[in-house]
């Protein structure tokens, strides 16, 4: 039996929190591909990049439609990748070409370093962000580069721990999470280097070394590879291999090698009680419309020392945009209080304000669900409790304008590691510190 239909929309609709993509001002009644070649004067109005948006009543489309009520220039929605590494080299062709297709960027959040640093972001005006101390700390910061704000914060995220079954053991440290055999995404994209960030992270803040690749701290010293990178590393595969042995037990051929996000949904809600999984804040509303799950799961933060990637996305305005103040006020509609609040409650997307961040009822038409399909009150505060420590534990990814060559190459040497054996060993630190250096250069590194 594969995940509902139901499940599937809410899980893609909410995945979209880790990706980035453009919006382009026009009508928002159809959706269309970006083409090549595009260029400035072939749209009125504003565009928007998007991956498709199929959560419950269509959220974004319906703040978009509610824009187009409103204001006299329309909103049109433009697909990009599916794939975060591919929507990112998409937007930077596009920005490279000087494009003014678009005009409104949504970036996922390490992207604002890079296409800050190359000129292709309008600084945000303040009459563009609505109330900037109502932001979450590390959401608001991950829009500035050398200290302006190039991007407004619209979804944020951080990991979260799943438990499938009432009353099972929910593993209290970082350690017993390995030995559990966790679920988790470890094919090669973005979410490897995720969920290998969050084990160095870990395993370094347990051994009460300073902070390594994480924000600013972006230079590796070989005490650092030696010490906390490739330990963090070893944790990752050792979780690996006690959870091919649980799958295996349980006869589930589905590897973490080989899977995304959606993919250890289905692997959770197929497997036997007691099985932990590490994923998304979105996955809370996936769950529960799935029925071979409903409630008969726990969520809560990672186990101590309980660090976390922050996730995300950000919205940018375009240099080349010949719409910028209009865009300006899109972007202020699009992150303000009310639009935060129904994208959370509505949507499933985590919000990056602390006003929004509430358990009250969606009231919006389309996006109802069966009883049965929905928390209690009392789970969606229970969630949120959670949520927000596990928010107050999240921390940024590398802040440079290399971002993507690094997080090629980390996923690189993860891979050394997790496939390393006898006949093929592991990175030596010291090479390992060179590849991540080079890379946070923008140079070419490899493990």
């Amino acid at each position: 039996m594969t995940i509902s239909r139901r499940a599937l929309a809410v899980a893609v609709a909410s995945l979209v929190a880790v990706a980035p993509t453009w919006l382009v001002m026009d009508r928002v009644a159809g959706v269309r591909s970006a083409e090549p070649g595009l260029g400035c004067g072939e749209h009125d109005g504003l565009v928007i990049g998007v991956d498709s948006d199929v959560s419950l009543g269509f959220q974004r489309r319906g703040l978009l439609k509610l824009w187009n009520q409103w204001h006299g220039s329309k909103v049109t929605l433009m697909e990009v990748g599916l794939k975060v590494d591919q929507q990112r080299s998409q937007l930077a062709a596009a920005a490279e070409a000087r494009s003014c297709l678009y005009d409104v960027l949504i970036l996922d959040t390490p992207g604002t370093a890079e296409f800050a640093e190359r000129g292709h972001l309008e600084p945000i005006k303040p009459m563009w962000m609505e109330d900037p101390d109502d932001f979450f700390d590390a959401p608001r910061e991950s829009g500035k580069w050398q200290g302006k704000q190039y991007a407004v914060p619209w979804t944020t995220d951080a990991g979260l721990l799943y438990v499938k079954g009432k009353g099972k053991a929910v593993p209290g440290s970082w350690e017993a999470l390995v030995n559990a055999g966790y679920e988790t995404q470890l094919v090669d994209y973005e979410g490897l280097t995720v969920n290998a960030l969050d084990a160095v992270w870990n395993r370094n803040e347990r051994q009460r070394r300073p902070p390594v690749l994480m924000g600013t701290d972006t230079k590796v010293t070989v005490d650092d590879a030696r010490e906390s990178i490739l330990p963090g590393l070893r944790d990752l595969k050792a979780g690996l291999e006690h959870q091919r042995a649980r799958a295996g037990a349980a006869g589930m051929a589905k590897d973490p090698r080989t899977s995304d996000e959606l993919d250890s949904i289905e692997m959770f809600a197929q497997a036997p009680d007691g099985t932990v999984m590490r994923n998304w804040p979105f996955v809370f509303r996936s769950l529960f419309a799935d029925p071979r799950v409903r409630d008969r799961f726990e969520v809560r933060r990672l186990p101590a020392p309980g660090l976390s990637v922050l996730g995300g996305q950000n919205l940018a305005i375009s240099a080349y945009s010949r719409h910028k103040e209009e865009a300006g006020e899109l972007v202020y509609f699009l992150t303000g209080k009310t639009s935060e609040n129904r994208l959370f409650v509505c949507g499933g997307y985590p919000p990056t304000r602390k006003s929004a961040l509430n358990d009250n009822p969606c009231q919006e038409q389309g996006a109802k669900l069966e009883p049965e399909e929905q928390p209690t009150p009392e789970r969606r505060n229970a969630f949120i409790v959670e949520l927000k420590a596990a928010m107050e534990k999240a921390h940024p990814r590398p802040i440079t304008p290399h971002y993507s060559q690094f997080s090629e190459t980390f996923r690189g040497c993860a891979d050394a590691v997790l496939d390393s054996g006898p006949d093929a060993p592991e990175p030596s630190p010291e090479k390992l510190a060179a590849a991540l250096n080079a890379s946070l250069r923008g140079e070419h590194g490899s493990c």
